[in-house]
């Protein structure tokens, strides 16, 4: 760390002078925008204001001498005479006690703490401008939990590696494992003798600070998104996850069960969701030899050479924004987590990292909250009538078997899955039975094939749209809104790769006549080919797939109840009367779905209208889209599979 610029003495009375001019700046703040919300890395519920009336006050010649007496590291003292010295602001701005005892602890014992960081509520921001590129804080190996130490616990190996989710059979991802450990070693935390690491379980949320996260909401709740929207679906994924976990090790384990209820272990899997971090591949720097390192990867699928999970305190109380003012990085010969400013933060700002890219929906479903100023972006689906059963959740959990097929999952898809067949673009007529129309009910058989496939594939159903706001950055707190304006798209920079898409219309348009008449031929070639998808092949299968992507991004658009219109109205209102509530984050998500699903369907109508342009005669056959839909009794016997 650099050596200060001034004398004990003198940086202590410059930290307080800032305490005053940032607690006028914080009173100023609040009487304009009338709320004092935090939002935690997990929750919008907020995790401070804790001191209480009669706390004394100490005055700034205490701190002084206090702090010259010290025998400690200089950026330590700052560090903790920041804590202590939080009293005088706490009218202002409270500093959590849970986290003024750990970062007491941690900067006094173990981590190396920057002079000019200092606290505030659940989370850190600059006592003075910080410089690029100056290192802040160095969280050491000794304070951060591993899965590879969740792994190595006796109990968890003698335990818990053999729990398996029931109906996939599949292995439960390494972050599990850290959950479980973590709810372990929280329920002993009195009995720790690290008195670091006790103040950091300590410190950790309580289930009430992020009861907002939907891991912890039932589905009814979670409904408001939209039972057919995205956000939805991911999130209760995510639910489904980690209740399927504890299943799992309940099952593998009746010591766990008795150890750890549910909503213990939902508290500790949101911790490692919210809160864990990558340090890079695991190699010799850990003690992991090969028969170690291949005993993981044989029995658990985990690789720890492309990876890890890693709970690190300190840098955990950040928040986040696509577009930061720190870096992290984990340097292995320092064995340690190493926070620099990544711009020039001024002071009183917060300190604000990067999660990852992660798009609303998810980033929502993981961690509980959105941004809300446009910097992320969001997603929708075209799936209107089937239930994705794999969100690519960093492989983490899926409701497909990783062996083997789940013969009732595709039994019940194959059911939904029909719906899309039903429309019969291309012909003047229905395709009613095999009796009538045999051609095109094999063909018909051999696109329900094709869709099983695909079925579980979100590039083939979900669309993204890129930040809506790039530019947008974070403003010095996370209790302010970044706009009072909901995020909008501007329409010459809208970029979406809808070309999946296409081809997942191709296939539902796709007919006899196609590929020069041999269509059938073509799929039933192909039936064995895992990466094969129906490619540009005319003109009028092109006109009819663009229209499908038209007529499915419409219909799901027209499952909301409100206009794009009205929910960013609703959103212009909620930032200025309830910003982070629970209503705030939903109108969000839906709003950026809707706004997905309407550039959607606009490109995809304007260029049907191009093609439209180049066709001599839209009426013939081959160009026709039908407006309703055929009769539900003619896709009777499409769910068989072909033998």
């Amino acid at each position: 760390m650099t050596q200060p610029s001034c004398s004990l003495s003198g940086c202590i009375q410059e930290f307080n002078q800032g305490l005053h001019t940032q607690s006028t700046m914080a009173a100023k703040k609040r009487s304009t925008t009338g709320h004092n919300r935090k939002r935690s890395r997990t929750s919008d519920s907020g995790g401070g204001n804790d001191r209480t009336p009669n706390e004394p006050r100490k005055s700034r010649q205490d701190h002084i001498n206090r702090g010259a007496q010290s025998q400690l590291k200089y950026g330590a003292v700052i560090l903790v005479a920041a804590i202590l010295g939080g009293v005088l602001w706490n009218k202002f701005d409270s500093v959590d006690p849970g986290v003024r005892a750990f970062l007491s602890e941690a900067c006094r014992k173990t981590a190396s703490c920057g002079r000019f960081v200092i606290p505030t509520r659940r989370t850190l921001q600059a006592g003075r401008t910080i410089r690029a590129g100056e290192t802040l804080v160095e969280i050491p190996r000794s304070m951060q939990f591993w899965d590879l130490d969740a792994l190595r616990d006796s109990f968890v190996k003698q335990h818990l590696l053999g729990a398996r989710h029931a109906r996939t059979k599949n292995v439960l991802a390494r972050g599990a494992f850290l959950a479980a450990w973590l709810s372990l070693q929280i329920k002993e935390k009195e009995h720790e003798t690290d008195s670091v690491r006790k103040a950091y379980l300590e410190m950790l949320p309580s289930i009430d600070d992020i009861s907002q996260h939907p891991v912890l909401r039932d589905k009814e709740e979670l409904a408001s998104l939209g039972i057919h929207s995205l956000a939805f679906a991911v999130a209760m994924n995510y639910k489904e996850m980690v209740e399927s976990e504890y299943e799992a090790f309940t099952k593998a384990s009746t010591e766990f069960a008795d150890k750890v209820n549910e909503t213990e272990y939902k508290a500790a899997r949101i911790h490692v969701l919210s809160r864990s971090f990558s340090p890079g591949p695991v190699g010799e720097d850990e003690g992991l030899g090969n028969e170690e390192y291949e005993s993981y990867l044989n029995e658990l699928g985990f690789d720890f050479k492309k990876g890890s999970h890693a709970m690190v305190p300190i840098l955990d109380l950040l928040n986040h924004h696509p577009n930061p003012n720190v870096l992290y990085n984990y340097n292995k010969e320092k064995r340690a987590f190493v926070i620099t400013a990544k711009t020039t933060i001024p002071s009183g700002w917060e300190l604000m990292d990067s999660y990852g890219t992660y798009t609303d929906n998810h980033l929502f479903g993981k961690f509980g909250f959105v941004n809300g100023d446009g910097s992320g972006g969001t997603q929708a689906s075209i799936a209107l009538f089937h239930r994705m059963m794999d969100f690519s959740m960093n492989k983490e959990f899926s409701h497909i078997p990783h062996e083997g097929k789940n013969m009732a999952l595709e039994r019940d898809q194959r059911s939904d899955l029909r719906r899309y067949l039903q429309f019969d673009d291309g012909y003047s007529y229905c395709i009613e039975d095999p009796e009538k129309h045999p051609d095109e009910y094999k063909l018909k058989r051999l696109k329900m094939e094709y869709l099983v496939k695909i079925a579980n594939d979100a590039r083939f159903w979900v669309i993204t749209l890129p930040a809506r706001m790039p530019n947008s950055h974070p403003v010095e707190s996370s209790d302010i809104s970044i706009t009072d304006a909901p995020p909008q798209i501007d329409p010459k920079s809208i970029q979406m790769n809808f070309s999946p898409l296409v081809d997942t219309c191709r296939l539902l348009s796709l007919t006899t006549k196609d590929y020069d008449g041999h269509a059938i031929d073509f799929l039933a070639n192909n039936l064995s080919n895992p990466k094969f998808v129906i490619e540009h092949d005319n003109e009028a299968l092109e006109y009819r797939a663009i229209k499908c992507v038209a007529r499915l991004s419409s219909v799901a658009l027209m499952q909301y109840k409100t206009t794009v219109k009205e929910e960013s109205e609703l959103v212009s209102r909620l930032t200025a009367e309830e910003f982070q509530s629970q209503k705030w984050t939903t109108a969000h998500l839906r709003l950026g779905e809707m706004q997905t699903l309407q550039a959607l369907a606009s490109i995809a109508y304007f260029s049907a209208k191009r093609l439209e342009e180049q066709i001599p005669d839209t009426s013939a056959p081959e160009y026709n889209i039908r407006q309703k839909a055929c009769p539900k009794a003619y896709l009777k016997g499409l769910e068989r599979p072909l033998l």
